[in-house]
């Protein structure tokens, strides 16, 4: 499960632990990177407080940080839908963002295919889960993987956001297509027919509002599902 609060503001979910990062020290939606190539982050001073509330309960954060990232990870007691989250950031001398909600989406299960299973890129992926619920939003990635002559080639790609209604057929050939071009630009052959990896994940999303201080963005909480599977890559032919 992800709250993000902008866009470059995530709270994220994942066994058991919720990660915090990028939210700019003046409270505003800051984009990349800062004046000393630093990601832009949340980092406290003295007087400011960073409170996660989980059904209105109190969760306590651990602070994370190194030269790069500074964030915060909590032990959640619930993911179950309907659950709450609230986080709230209080500062001393810049504006605070205290209305941040949103609630948890409902849990599903991928039913196919399994993990491991081998496709060739010229196969659509059908996906299956359950139980459908059209009451949130879909989102489905796919990042694809491929070694050639000990060189690594990646790609993604999201066809749309979808209605959930249970099931899709993941199209490969945009990934095929981006990944040969690849493969070809660094003076490899095509025809090497690679076996990748691809992860395809499958995202129940409910996006609320954030606090106004936040320029743009949302406060989105989602399950999240992943499959682990294998893609012959053929020839350009």
């Amino acid at each position: 499960a992800v709250v993000s609060l902008a866009k470059d503001a995530i709270i994220t979910f994942v066994n058991d632990t919720l990660e915090i990062i990028n939210i700019n020290p003046s409270g505003r939606l800051m984009f990349g990177f800062s004046d000393n190539s630093s990601i832009t982050d949340l980092k406290l001073s003295g007087g400011d407080s960073l409170t996660l509330l989980v059904d209105s309960a109190p969760v306590p954060l651990t602070l994370h940080e190194n030269s790069y990232l500074i964030s915060y990870t909590a032990t959640i007691p619930s993911d179950t839908e309907g659950t709450q989250f609230q986080v709230i950031l209080e500062r001393q001398s810049l504006p605070g963002a205290t209305e941040n909600y949103t609630t948890m989406t409902s849990p599903f299960v991928i039913l196919g295919p399994e993990n491991g299973e081998t496709f060739t890129d010229t196969e659509r992926i059908d996906i299956s889960w359950s139980p459908a619920d059209n009451r949130y939003e879909l989102d489905i990635w796919g990042e694809m993987s491929c070694t050639v002559n000990s060189q690594t080639f990646d790609s993604n790609y999201s066809p749309s956001t979808y209605s959930d209604e249970g099931a899709i057929a993941f199209p490969l050939s945009w990934l095929r297509q981006s990944i040969l071009e690849d493969i070809v630009e660094n003076g490899l052959s095509p025809d090497v027919n690679p076996m990748c990896q691809l992860t395809i994940t499958i995202k129940r999303l409910n996006r609320k509002s954030n606090d106004p201080i936040f320029e743009y963005g949302s406060c989105t909480a989602y399950h999240s599902r992943s499959r682990l599977l294998n893609v012959s890559l053929q020839n350009g032919e």
